[in-house]
């Protein structure tokens, strides 16, 4: 017999979504009352302001580079961001 926990089943996935969307209404319903938000983790707060500068500098003949340098503003590959 197959491990569930191996194989989770759609229904354990929709649950999962529901808690998720729980916490983030809860967390919209906690911002609309006026609480700051969490602040957020240093390499995010890095990134954030790499891509503000990098939409700052924004040249229309030249896209591509900015899409390149924002592009690697995020690592898709979460082993290597150790």
């Amino acid at each position: 017999m197959l491990n569930k926990h191996l194989y989770p089943t759609i229904w354990h996935f929709i649950n999962v979504l529901r808690a998720e969307q729980k916490s983030r209404d809860a967390d919209f319903a906690r911002f609309v009352m006026g609480e700051e938000p969490p602040k957020k983790a240093e390499k995010f707060r890095r990134a954030d302001a790499q891509i503000l500068r990098l939409v700052e500098r924004y040249d229309p003949l030249n896209i591509v580079e900015m899409l390149r340098g924002i592009s690697r503003c995020y690592v898709m590959d979460p082993e290597a961001e150790a």
